[in-house]
């Protein structure tokens, strides 16, 4: 039986990276804004729009009753 992991991305590198250690991630599409915010660090950007996913994935996943499972942005 393979773990569920739900994956809040549209890249296609991330999705093989996954499949590649076995895992078929369930994609959740998520709609945030992904642009750079005026003198926005590097490490601001990448954790802030993580989190952005990351809650968006979790509210959808609730709104849809899906099972709980990780969450990869």
């Amino acid at each position: 039986m393979k773990s569920l992991v739900y994956l809040a991305s549209n890249s296609p590198r991330r999705l093989q990276l996954l499949q590649s250690i076995g895992l078929e991630p369930q994609k959740i599409d998520v709609n945030v804004d992904e642009s750079v915010q005026a003198l926005e660090a590097a490490i601001d950007y990448v954790v802030r729009v993580s989190r952005l996913k990351a809650n968006a994935a979790l509210f959808k996943r609730q709104q849809q009753n899906l099972p709980d499972a990780p969450i990869i942005t």
